[in-house]
């Protein structure tokens, strides 16, 4: 009899301070962690209950610490054994609350609006939403009920991010922020520092569409290469601006009635131009892709051809397997493989190529977004003059459908420059030096 009691006594002693760590808290998500503070020893048993009164033991919760998934408000304590002596804690009531957001991102936010979607906590302490927008530091505040929330996203950006927290009356409650990041992926691929796209690749000084060309533009600087696509007899797709070798080439004949390895015969230093100065074959479009790869240029391929569904399938997956889809862009003057590649992918930039700037032309680039608008600069020229009039009405128009517009082709500094002042976003050049 003595020795029990001096165990019992033992026992008070060492348990007399435990106790849960979390004690009649609130928290936001649909998880929790127990723990015993003051824990010396003995084996653990922890319990659960809706009401406080009937309790279940939780299967596998012997330890020290657990961690639980819970929903609404639940009773928990732990029972702890040692020898033939028992002691509960004290009980603990633990509220969860779900915090739960949809529609959380757009890749391109078109008009610059984005639009978030929320569901609230069912916290009776809950009062509404802050929303940190960390693109301009602004702060907003959403009162509870109403779950939606719009923001304006006036300035350009790359990538942005936004935090949700809730806001409760009771500061004790814990809380859970939420990071939403927003990638602009138009923006990032019209936000690159060089706006002066090698039209061919530095065409001025290197055979046009060669891989050199597209190498030497990397080396001066170049952020932006335009290549255009033909297809051979073998279905291999190459760099050629025109549909026969003629011009660029010593050889002759219609691309697509040789085959890539015909091709291969040739020199395509376009001797026209440079005489025998260099002697390069003809380039495939996939080591295109690779030298842009390699040296981060971004490219607008340009598409000569037309496509068939099964084509338009072939020639995205080849173009994603070297560049993500911000990294590029398809332009054409042919609108029905820019409707086909978008088709079979929302988030490839296209542009439709016009001589003349009109409304109609304006409106099936909207209808392919995200796009922009590319245009000859001699549509906007009054004699020696820029036609500001008329640029400013195809430049309100753009900004007002958030698309950019580029002009073709302009190797004069002076008037480029006066272009890119003016708000056109890229222009196209054989001679990219005066970057």
């Amino acid at each position: 009899m003595k020795i029990y009691t001096i165990l019992v006594l033992l026992f008070f002693l060492l348990f007399s301070q435990f106790k849960l760590k979390a004690q009649n808290t609130e928290v936001i998500g649909d998880s929790i962690e127990l723990s015993i503070e003051g824990y010396k020893g003995g084996q653990i048993q922890w319990q659960q209950s809706t009401d406080s009164t009937n309790w279940v033991d939780i299967v596998g919760a012997q330890k020290r610490s657990i961690s639980l998934q819970i929903l609404g408000c639940t009773y928990y304590r732990a029972i702890i054994t040692l020898e033939k002596c028992s002691f509960t804690s004290k009980v603990s009531s633990i509220k969860a609350y779900t915090y739960v957001l949809t529609n959380l991102m757009a890749d391109y936010p078109r008009n610059r609006i984005l639009n978030f979607t929320w569901t609230d906590p069912s916290s009776p302490d809950f009062t509404g939403v802050s929303i940190s927008n960390k693109n301009d530091s602004s702060v907003t505040f959403i009162p509870k009920g109403k779950q939606t929330a719009s923001f304006n996203l006036n300035s350009r950006f790359d990538t942005t991010s936004f935090i949700f927290k809730p806001v409760f009356t009771d500061s004790q409650i814990l809380q859970k922020d939420t990071l939403i990041k927003i990638s602009d992926d138009y923006q990032r691929f019209f936000s690159q520092p060089n706006h002066y796209i090698a039209h061919r690749g530095f065409s001025a000084k290197y055979p046009e569409n060669s891989i050199l060309a597209f190498s030497k533009a990397a080396e001066i600087g170049c952020n932006y290469v335009e290549c255009d696509i033909q297809r051979t007899k073998d279905n291999v797709l190459v760099l050629c601006h025109d549909d026969s070798i003629n011009r660029v080439s010593n050889g002759k004949g219609a691309i697509a009635d040789m085959t890539y390895a015909e091709l291969l015969q040739y020199n395509f230093g376009y001797p026209v131009a440079f005489q025998n100065k260099f002697n390069v074959p003809i380039a495939s479009y996939e080591d295109f892709l690779k030298t842009c790869k390699d040296n981060n240029l971004y490219p607008h391929i340009e598409l000569k051809i037309d496509l068939t569904d099964a084509q338009a399938q072939k020639l995205i997956d080849l173009t994603l397997r070297y560049l993500p889809p911000y990294h590029f862009c398809f332009h054409s003057y042919i609108y029905n493989p820019l409707q086909l590649i978008r088709k079979y992918n929302k988030k490839i930039i296209l542009e439709f190529i016009n001589s003349t700037y009109t409304d109609d032309n304006l409106n099936y680039t909207l209808l392919l977004y995200p796009s922009s608008y590319d245009v000859s600069y001699t549509d906007f020229m009054s004699g020696d003059n820029i036609d500001l009039v008329r640029l400013n009405k195809l430049l309100s128009a753009c900004s007002q459908n958030g698309i950019f517009a580029q002009f073709f082709t302009i190797d004069d500094k002076s008037l480029a420059d006066q272009f890119i002042s003016n708000g056109v976003k890229c222009i196209y050049t054989n001679n990219p030096l005066f970057k």
